[in-house]
C-alpha cells in the first residue's frame, strides 16, 4: 500500500504460527494486513442513474430542491420564460457529482461556482437562485422537504447566530470558506487562519428561498404566483399603499424609526399612499399579560385584508406575533382575506420569518407565505434574535435599492434588490444581523411597481404650479385633466383604461398616546374616485365635502391608472389648496341607498351563512361623504347596534363620482336574528338610510326555508325559490308536482348554483310531463333538495294555482 493507486498483493507463505513474506528494503513501505473472510462485502442499495449537471453552463436561473418537489419546482422555469435558461436540481444530483455523494451543503454552492467560472460574460453567469424547501438548524434531520442551509458557527450567543443561504452565493476565488466577518468576539477554532481578513464575502447572484414545508405549500404558493404574474386583476390601487405599523415599547424607537422610513419613502417614491398604523395611536387597555391595543388590532386587519403594495412592521417580535399574542398571533395571519390582493411583508423584528426549525416551528412569517389565495407574496424577514438599529439601517438600505430600480428602470426584481441589500450590509455586527435575514419568494418577483407615470396637466383649467396653486373648495366643482407619461415624459397613447384618484386632505402633525411620539400623517381622504383613460389622457370633474381641515394648506391628490392589458401607472401632485368652504350647503335631496346580502337577488328576512357580504349602492347629485372629520355623518352600517365605520370600502363608479358600490364582508357572526341599518351622508351632510334584517344559520344538516314560488298564480311560468343553509356545497334540485288528488303530473330537475343561500334556479312553464298544458286550479309541489357529495337531503312542500 506504499501508493495507493498502485498496489500490489504480496505472496504469503505459511508458518506454523502465521505466515511469512520477503520484500525488498530498499525504502520504506506500508502494508495493510487483513482476513479476507472477515471483510465487508459490498451491498447493492439501489441503481444511481445517469446525470450530467457538469456538461451545464449558460443558465441564468437556478431552481434547487429536493426529489419530491423535483416536478412541482420546474414550473417557476415556466413562469419565467424571461429569466432565460433555467435549471432544477435536486439534492440528490447535487451530492453525487458535487460531495462524493454525502450530504454537504457546500455541493450546491460549488455547482452555482462551476457555472460562474464558466461563464465567458456576465449574461451567461447564473443570475438568480431559489430554493425550495425548509430547513433544519441540526443538519443530521431529513425529511422530503428540508433542503439544508448554512448555519453559523455560532449557536449559544442568539444575536450572534444565523442559519443562512447568502453563503451559496460566494462564488468567487476563494469564497468557498466563509469567515463570516463579526464584531463578536472572535473563537480561534472556528476560523481559518489563511483567512486574515475575517471579512464578509459580497453575493454574486440573488438569492430566495421558498420553505415550505409540505407540497401543498408548494402548490399554493405557485398558485398565488401564477395570479400575481398573470392576471391582471392582482392589479390595482391597493398597490399604491404601503401600511406602516409599529411597536410602542422602548421610548417610542420603533414608532421613530417608522416615521425615518415614511419619510424616506415620500422623497424617493411619491406616487405611494402611506397608511400609519402605529400601534399607541390608539387607546390601549390593560391586560394581566400588558398592554393591549384592540382598535390598532382591527385596524391592522382590515388594511391588510384590503391589500397592499408592501406591510411594514417595526418592533418586538417572535415565531408567533408580532408586537403581542393580542395584536398580531399567527391565529391572525390565518384569518387574512386579502384574496388576489397580496402583501409583501417587512419585518424589522426578531424570528418572525424563522424557517430552519422545520418542522417542529412554524413561523408567523411562513404562515402567511402559503395561505391558499391570500397572506403574503414574499417577506423580508429575519430567522434569530437581531437589534432593532441595525434593522433600520438594512431596511434604509433595501427602500433605496427599491427606489433606485424603480427610478431607473420603472421595475424591480426581489432578488436583484436583496443582492443588492446584502452587499450593501457586510461586515462587524450589521453583517451579522443581516445574515439573519432572508428573502423567502421568487427572487424574479417583479414587485408590483408601476412602469408608468400619471401626470395631472390642468386643475380647474390651468397647469399645476407650485408658486401659484389653483385652490380647491368644498362643494364647487372641481375638474382635474392628465396624461399618462413614460419616465422621459413621453405621452402614452396606447395607453387605455382607468385611472383611481384619491383626493387628501392637508397634512397634520400627531402624537402617539404613551410613547408621545410625534409623527405627521396626511390621511383625511375627501373623494375617492375613478376616470375612463384614453389614448393616454383622462378627465374627472368632482366636489369637496364640507367636512375638511378649515385652515389652507396643500393637499395631495394621489392617482392610479391600469390599461386593459394589465400595464400599470401612478404619480401624485401636491400643487394645490384645499381650503375652507366660501359657500352655504345647497338643499338637495338626501342620498338614496339600494341594500343587499351577498347578491341583487336578496329577500329581506332571508337567510345567510355566518360571512355574509354586505352590498349596497349608493346615489347622490353631489356625491357621498367619505371625510373621517364628518363626526356623526359618517358612512357607516349598524348591525344589532355595533357599528362599522365604512369609508375605505365605497367605490365610485368610473366617470360618475356621484354614484357607487359598497361591499363589506361581515366574518364569524353567530347563529340568530339580525338587524342591518346602513347610514350615508351626501357631501352637504344629508343623509340617507336602508335597513334589512337577515338570520344567520350554519352549515350543518341541510336545511330548507323561504320556500315559494314567483309568481303564485301565474298563467304562463312560474320559478321556484328557496333558502338552504350550505353555500358552496354541490346541490341539485328537484321539484314533484301534484293534482290535489294526488297524481304526479310533472317532474323538474336542476344543478343549484350555491354561491350564496338563496335559489330561484328552477323555472316550469306550466307544462306537463307530456308537453300539455296543464288546466286552471290549485295544484301542490313537493322540493327536494340533495347534496351530491353527500347524500344528504331535506324537503318541503307549497301548493301553487294556474290561472287560464
Amino acid at each position: 500500500m506504499t501508493d495507493p493507486l498502485n498496489y500490489e498483493a504480496v505472496a504469503l507463505t505459511p508458518t506454523p504460527n502465521g505466515v511469512r513474506f520477503l520484500s525488498a528494503g530498499d525504502t520504506l513501505r506500508r502494508y495493510c494486513v487483513f482476513d479476507l473472510a472477515s471483510a465487508y462485502e459490498v451491498t447493492s442499495i439501489g441503481y444511481v442513474p445517469n446525470q450530467n449537471l457538469h456538461s451545464l453552463r449558460g443558465i441564468r436561473f437556478v431552481v434547487a430542491t429536493t426529489p419530491a418537489l423535483e416536478g412541482a419546482a420546474q414550473r417557476f422555469c415556466d413562469l419565467h420564460p424571461e429569466a432565460g435558461p433555467c435549471v432544477v436540481v435536486t439534492t440528490e444530483k447535487l451530492y453525487n457529482e458535487f460531495s462524493g455523494g454525502r450530504p454537504d451543503i457546500c455541493a450546491l454552492r460549488n455547482f452555482l461556482r462551476m457555472l460562474y467560472v464558466r461563464a465567458s460574460t456576465p449574461a451567461e453567469a447564473p443570475q438568480m437562485l431559489l430554493i425550495v424547501g425548509a430547513a433544519n438548524y441540526d443538519l443530521r434531520k431529513t425529511s422530503d422537504f428540508l433542503f439544508p442551509t448554512y448555519q453559523s458557527r455560532e449557536s449559544l450567543f442568539p444575536p450572534a447566530s444565523f442559519g443562512s443561504d447568502d453563503f451559496f452565493g460566494f462564488l468567487d476565488d476563494p469564497e468557498g470558506f466563509w469567515g463570516e466577518g463579526t464584531a463578536f468576539p472572535r473563537d480561534p477554532r472556528w476560523y481559518d487562519p489563511r483567512d486574515q481578513t475575517q471579512q464578509d464575502h459580497l453575493l454574486d447572484i440573488g438569492i430566495a428561498r421558498l420553505p415550505v414545508y409540505s407540497a401543498a405549500d408548494l402548490e399554493a404558493y405557485l398558485e398565488k404566483l401564477t395570479d400575481y404574474l398573470q392576471n391582471p386583476a392582482a392589479k390595482g390601487p391597493w398597490l399604491q399603499k404601503i401600511i406602516l405599523f409599529s411597536d410602542y415599547k422602548d421610548n417610542g424607537l420603533h414608532t421613530q424609526q417608522a416615521e425615518a422610513i415614511a419619510n424616506q419613502i415620500q422623497l424617493t417614491m411619491p406616487y405611494l399612499d402611506l397608511v400609519k398604523l402605529y400601534i399607541d395611536r390608539y387607546p390601549a387597555q390593560p391586560r394581566a399579560s400588558g398592554l393591549v391595543f384592540p382598535e390598532a388590532q382591527k385596524a391592522l386587519m382590515a388594511q391588510l385584508d384590503q391589500g397592499a403594495f408592501i406591510a411594514h412592521y417595526v418592533g418586538h417580535g417572535n415565531e408567533y406575533a408580532l408586537q403581542g399574542f393580542e395584536f398580531f398571533p399567527n391565529a391572525s395571519v390565518r384569518q387574512l382575506q386579502n384574496i388576489g390582493r397580496y402583501l409583501f411583508f417587512v419585518t424589522a423584528t426578531c424570528e418572525w420569518g424563522k424557517w430552519d426549525e422545520a418542522p417542529e416551528v412554524r413561523s408567523g412569517g411562513i404562515e402567511a407565505l402559503f395561505l391558499p389565495r391570500r397572506g403574503a407574496i414574499g417577506l423580508l424577514t429575519s430567522t434569530r434574535k437581531v437589534y432593532a438599529s441595525l434593522n433600520f439601517q438594512l431596511t434604509q438600505i433595501f427602500y433605496q435599492e427599491l427606489s433606485q430600480a424603480w427610478q431607473t428602470a420603472r421595475r424591480a426584481l426581489l432578488g436583484q434588490v436583496m443582492q443588492a441589500t446584502k452587499n450593501r450590509t457586510i461586515g462587524g455586527a450589521l453583517g451579522i444581523n443581516s445574515r439573519s435575514y432572508s428573502f423567502l419568494g421568487d427572487p424574479f418577483l417583479p414587485l408590483g411597481l408601476p412602469a408608468y407615470d400619471v401626470v395631472v396637466t390642468e386643475i380647474n383649467g390651468d397647469p399645476p404650479s407650485a408658486a401659484a396653486p389653483d385652490t380647491l373648495r368644498p362643494l364647487r366643482a372641481v375638474r382635474v385633466r392628465g396624461e399618462i407619461r413614460d419616465a422621459g415624459g413621453a405621452l402614452q397613447s396606447d395607453f387605455s383604461g382607468e385611472v383611481a384618484f384619491n383626493v387628501w386632505d392637508k397634512p397634520l402633525t400627531r402624537q402617539t398616546l404613551i410613547s408621545r411620539t410625534l409623527f405627521t400623517a396626511q390621511d383625511i381622504l375627501l373623494f375617492s374616485g375613478s376616470a375612463t383613460v384614453q389614448n393616454g389622457r383622462f378627465e374627472l370633474t368632482f366636489y369637496l365635502p364640507v367636512d375638511l381641515i378649515p385652515e389652507p394648506g396643500r393637499g395631495r391628490v394621489s392617482l392610479w391608472a391600469q390599461a386593459s392589458s394589465g400595464q400599470t401607472a401612478a404619480g401624485s401632485e401636491t400643487r394645490l389648496v384645499i381650503c375652507c368652504p366660501d359657500t352655504l350647503p345647497p338643499s338637495l335631496p338626501p342620498p338614496t341607498i339600494r341594500l343587499f346580502l351577498n347578491d341583487t337577488t336578496w329577500v329581506n328576512g332571508g337567510w345567510t351563512d355566518p360571512n355574509p357580504l354586505l352590498l349596497a349602492f349608493l346615489y347622490d347629485s353631489l356625491g357621498i361623504n367619505l371625510s373621517p372629520l364628518a363626526v356623526g355623518r359618517e358612512l357607516k352600517a349598524t348591525l344589532n347596534g355595533q357599528d362599522y365605520f365604512l369609508s375605505p370600502y365605497y367605490r365610485a363608479r368610473r366617470d360618475q363620482p356621484n354614484q357607487g358600490t359598497l361591499e363589506y364582508r361581515f366574518s364569524n357572526l353567530p347563529e340568530g336574528q339580525y338587524h342591518l341599518r346602513l347610514r350615508a351622508f351626501n357631501l352637504a351632510g344629508q343623509e340617507g338610510s336602508a335597513e334589512t334584517a337577515f338570520l344567520v344559520v350554519e352549515k350543518g344538516q341541510l336545511k330548507l326555508g323561504r320556500v315559494f314560488n314567483y309568481p303564485n298564480p301565474f298563467t304562463t311560468a312560474t320559478r321556484f325559490c328557496f333558502e338552504h343553509n350550505q353555500p358552496g356545497q354541490p346541490l341539485e334540485a328537484r321539484v314533484f308536482i301534484y293534482t290535489v288528488t294526488g297524481r304526479l303530473v310533472q317532474t323538474l330537475s336542476a344543478p343549484i348554483p350555491t354561491q350564496n343561500t338563496f335559489s330561484q334556479d328552477l323555472f316550469w312553464d306550466g307544462l306537463d310531463s307530456y308537453g300539455d298544458k296543464l288546466g286552471r286550479g290549485v295544484y301542490l309541489y313537493r322540493l327536494e333538495v340533495r347534496n351530491l357529495a353527500t347524500g344528504e337531503t331535506a324537503h318541503a312542500q307549497e301548493k301553487l294555482v294556474i290561472l287560464r
